[in-house]
């Protein structure tokens, strides 16, 4: 009868959770890089080139814009 090695099964242990761990981060990771995908591209639309309709901001010693 063998004796069972408490740190060797410790370790298999270890293992086995650091590997399911790497894989729930893994695929939570791919989650969030493609629901944040399209964000980061209609910011960077509106932001390299955004739509002509969009007033211009304002600069230092410009005028202040015509209230409502």
């Amino acid at each position: 009868m063998a004796v069972a090695d408490p740190v060797a099964e410790l370790l298999a242990q270890l293992q086995s959770t650091v590997d399911g761990l790497v894989k729930v981060l893994t695929g939570a990771l791919g989650t969030v890089t493609g629901l944040l995908s399209p964000v980061v591209g209609v910011v960077t639309g509106l932001l390299g080139g955004g739509p002509s309709g969009l007033p211009a901001l304002p600069t230092a010693g410009s005028p202040a814009p015509p209230s409502r």
